[in-house]
């Protein structure tokens, strides 16, 4: 019987909805990870790297059905038995660490053992992370647990001193671009959370499904990615990657350090990213390896693969960073090009009345020049009105 590919069964799940495939593939990564948590890991000698994931799906408001991709996988884990630890959405630092901890009484090889390993399942991520909540260390607390590590000490506010073990926390988000700002602080990005996030970010404006169809056929595939996740979570172990694999990942690696798209490693707001994604790689490369039914060794497929994977977000960085910590024209700068991008070809004057409760002519006209002096955005004259297309994204 042949192995059955989890990833390619999970994205039959999204056929015939407005879900975009990105979106879809990322929820699948994501919910491999959630399954696994922190029993598989490669040896890099001085650490340990672990599938687990911060996802975060980024589209404009009503665009892209977020909540609903990320639903879709939600409903999967919890059919799951043992159930995964889904954590709630709104928890402070204690809450968290009380959510996540737990002693194993029905695993004989680990019997008694505190793990704090949980999944956070965020429809819009400023629930979950925020600016007050990284005012009060969130922040600190989510890297030592993206990093897994065996042990470490966490200082809460009301209950001072606290002992984690086994650490793994992995997370499925969703947001807008024009929710970001209020996610996120400067301080999150220089801290090293941000680093830690893969967004996904999608510009293209799906096709109308007014009635997706639950057919046969989908509800067979969904028995068969519950009953594949289901297995998928009794894998544990070390994970090698095949001498091909290892010398493609060596070449990625160089390549990128040498010559790093975008100048990520001189950019003070994405060269955390840029020393972390060689982790990011091998994360996905871990589950593109599990999902294809080869959990214990990743081949060059899968490290290609996760490169390319990588690659499609990255793109979508520097503006992110840009309009986390620009100013206020800044921020209107970049909401206006995500609307053009989003609505390529969209008219001057529809783009205006986008924008009429937020900034005069003078403004919009002053940052659609930025836009097309800075090569971003093309603009073409019809005589009556002026069509405005993205140049690239």
């Amino acid at each position: 019987m042949p192995k059955i590919n989890f990833m390619r069964e999970f994205v039959k799940l999204y056929d015939n909805t407005e879900i975009p495939g990105l979106f879809a593939c990322w929820c699948g990564l994501a919910g491999l990870s959630c399954a696994i948590g922190r029993k598989l890991w490669i040896d890099m000698d001085i650490f340990n790297v672990f599938p687990n994931l911060f996802v975060v799906l980024v589209a404009s408001s009503g665009r892209c059905r977020k909540s609903s991709a990320i639903g879709v996988i939600e409903s999967i884990l919890n059919q799951l038995e043992p159930r995964p630890n889904i954590v709630a959405q709104k928890l402070t630092q204690e809450g968290l660490i009380d959510t996540l901890r737990v002693v194993q009484t029905n695993d004989e090889s680990h019997f008694l053992r505190e793990t704090c390993v949980g999944f956070a399942i965020v429809d819009e991520l400023s629930t979950f992370i925020n600016r007050n909540a990284i005012e009060h260390d969130l922040d600190a607390l989510l890297i030592q647990l993206f990093d897994c590590k065996s042990s470490f000490v966490y200082r809460t506010r009301g209950r001072g001193a606290e002992t984690i073990t086994n650490g793994c926390l992995g997370l499925l988000g969703g947001t807008t671009i024009d929710t970001i700002r209020r996610c996120l602080s400067e301080e999150a990005i220089t801290g090293g959370l941000v680093s830690r996030i893969i967004f996904v970010y999608n510009t293209q404006i799906p096709s109308p499904v007014a009635r997706p169809i639950s057919t046969d056929e989908k509800k067979e595939v969904r028995g068969i990615v519950i009953k594949e996740l289901q297995r998928i979570q009794t894998y544990e172990g070390v994970v090698s990657l095949t001498p091909e694999a290892w010398k493609k990942y060596e070449e990625i690696y160089n390549e990128f350090y040498t010559n790093t798209p975008y100048k990520m490693y001189d950019n003070p707001y994405l060269s955390g990213y840029a020393s972390r994604r060689n982790v990011h790689l091998l994360k996905v490369a871990m589950l593109l390896a599990v999902s294809k039914g080869s959990p214990f060794l990743i081949d060059v497929e899968e490290v290609t693969g996760a490169e390319k994977l990588l690659s499609m977000s990255e793109g979508f960085m520097p503006m992110l960073m840009n309009f986390i910590t620009s100013s206020e024209v800044g921020r209107l700068t970049y909401q206006v090009l995500d609307v053009i991008r989003t609505d390529p070809g969209i008219t001057r004057i529809k783009l205006l009345n986008q924008f009429i409760h937020k900034a005069d002519y003078n403004k919009i006209s002053d940052v659609l020049q930025t836009l097309v002096h800075g090569g971003l955005i093309k603009p073409v004259s019809t005589g009556s009105d002026i069509i405005l297309s993205p140049t690239t994204g």
